[in-house]
């Protein structure tokens, strides 16, 4: 059986095959969970994106510094894929200690502390996706036209982590007056959005292109 946590050392799912991963997933325990399955889906994104700007040397000056990024991000993802359980086992353990305390009905102090670094995490997921889609909507537009579908894809993957982060983090802090990011959050998905729509744009466009040359 595949063990998601080695206690000495931490968790480390960049290390899974496949496989392993979604088995390790598949377990009824508390990780990994919808954090770290978000941050595969940006690695992904993120990926695709490597993927495109280095079939895009071409097309675009710049492909080797959107290739970078790209992997910078999708390497990051993956850290903050290892960093979603460690946050949330916190959680679990303030709330267990709130539990067994006198006052179980009120939140304490270290389960609101738990619960705000948890949040970090989704949060940082969806500026990460954000900057995602905006490298895979830039490749969309001015990149190797072939490689369209990949940019798209990989732009409404992202748009999907935004999402996933959205739900995340309203449910660890409820009260959107206790926390900033639900506004920031909403800015972000709409970033997002338009770096989904243009790249869409861009397959309707060579769409067009090649009826014309028909």
């Amino acid at each position: 059986m595949v063990r998601s946590l080695d206690s000495a050392k931490g968790y480390h799912y960049e290390r899974y095959g496949i496989a392993e991963f979604l088995a390790v997933m598949s377990e009824a325990g508390p990780a990994p969970a919808a954090g770290s399955a978000a941050a595969n889906v940006a690695a992904l994104a993120a990926s695709l994106t490597s993927k495109a700007a280095k079939l895009s040397a071409k097309h675009l000056l710049r492909s080797d510094d959107l290739d970078r990024r790209a992997i910078l991000l999708r390497d990051r993802a993956m850290e903050l894929c290892n960093e979603d359980p460690e946050h949330y086992a916190k959680v679990i353990e303030a709330r267990r200690k709130q539990r067994d305390g006198d006052d179980p009905s009120t939140e304490s102090p270290a389960l609101a502390l738990a619960l705000s670094l948890a949040n970090r995490v989704p949060y940082e997921l969806a500026e990460l996706a954000t900057e995602v889609s905006a490298l895979a909507a830039e490749i969309a537009v001015t990149g190797n036209p072939n490689l369209i579908g990949d940019c798209i894809s990989a732009a409404i993957l992202a748009q999907s982590v935004v999402s996933i982060a959205s739900v995340l983090t309203e449910i660890n802090v409820p009260d959107p007056s206790s926390h900033s990011s639900e506004t920031e959050l909403k800015q972000l998905y709409s970033t997002v959005s338009n770096h989904v729509t243009s790249a869409l744009a861009s397959l309707t466009q060579r769409s067009a292109t090649t009826n014309q040359q028909r």
